[in-house]
């Protein structure tokens, strides 16, 4: 593998519904495939081991806040900001694209942003972080699976 192989965290664009989330520092995704250890009698090891659900995918958004913008909520990434937008709620995606060769190596599709801190130290920038929950996580290489 070559070192130009290899993504930076500085060479990806964190883009929802379309638009680049520029504040964006970090990305955390997780995927639960839901496999289970089936075990049998009297036996300490799993005989096999079962996907069985449910599957899932889980992460969250760190960033920088800036003055005037609403935060997350004012880039339409939460968009709970009012009694009516929490109410209103709709699904987002997710996308991480490699800016060097633009591809989009991971998509999380029907997001929800269940939750969100704002975190001021008095020595340090003010940052804000969202945690989702996604229904289907994809890649570069889902739409070439089993072939």
């Amino acid at each position: 593998m070559a070192q130009n192989d290899i993504i930076s965290g500085a060479a990806v664009r964190l883009v929802v519904n379309g638009k680049i989330i520029g504040v964006g520092t970090s990305v955390s995704i997780n995927r639960d495939q839901g496999v289970k250890a089936i075990y049998g009698i009297d036996v300490v090891t799993p005989q096999e081991l079962a996907t069985t659900g449910p599957y899932s995918v889980r992460g969250s958004i760190t960033g920088l806040r800036t003055r005037s913008t609403g935060g997350f909520d004012g880039l339409q990434v939460i968009n709970a900001s009012t009694l009516a937008d929490y109410f209103n709620q709709k699904y987002c995606t997710l996308e991480l694209i490699d800016r060097k060769t633009n591809v989009v190596f991971a998509k999380v599709d029907r997001v929800i942003f269940n939750s969100d801190s704002l975190q001021v130290s008095a020595k340090s920038v003010v940052t804000i972080s969202a945690s989702f929950i996604g229904t289907f996580l994809t890649n570069e290489v889902s739409s070439k699976s089993g072939q």
